[in-house]
């Protein structure tokens, strides 16, 4: 016999939810301390990986509930497509959600590369600086670069989006 709607409407309540498996997570240091299944804190040489990104700092504590971390000194995350560097980052290495200060950023493909003020990391392929500039000159030498209050970087499509710009050529 038909199904009537609220049958079906029953009937798909009761399917199995499957809940996304966490990636797992390496850390490695000259010293780790911590509580199990609570937080690890990692200091000198420290490393966390997870997937494709690794990311190394002086210091770090990881909380594993969470999959917060908190991390300083000589800070370098590397992912797929760039490099970010800075002295205090706070990431939630699950949702690559997070803020990190002083930042240095280059990106693999096409020799982007700038510093600013502050990133704000908006998800896997996304984030945000402020009081930034923007060049793709080599490292010591600097002929021309981009100046903005804010640059949007979206990894996927791999486009900048800056505001409040300008544009800085021979020191003019």
């Amino acid at each position: 016999a038909p199904r009537t709607k609220d049958e079906s409407e029953s009937l798909s309540e009761h399917k199995p939810v499957i809940k996304p498996q966490k990636k797992p997570v390496f850390i490695e240091a000259d010293r780790i301390t911590g509580y199990y299944k609570q937080e690890v804190e990692a200091t000198g040489n420290a490393v966390l990986r997870q997937g494709d990104n690794t990311l190394s700092a002086d210091r770090m504590k990881y909380y594993e509930q969470t999959e917060d971390a908190e991390v300083e000194g000589n800070v370098r995350l590397e992912r797929p497509k760039d490099i970010l560097k800075g002295k205090k980052l706070e990431l939630n290495v699950a949702t690559e959600v997070g803020q990190l200060t002083e930042p240095r950023y280059s990106m693999k493909k096409g020799r982007g590369r700038g510093a600013g003020d502050t990133l704000y990391l908006e998800g896997k392929d996304h984030y945000r600086v402020t009081e930034t500039n923007y060049t793709t000159c080599p490292e010591r030498k600097r002929d021309w670069y981009l100046r903005a209050s804010e640059l949007e970087v979206d990894n996927a499509k791999e486009v900048g989006t800056a505001r409040h710009v300008s544009v800085v050529f021979k020191d003019v």
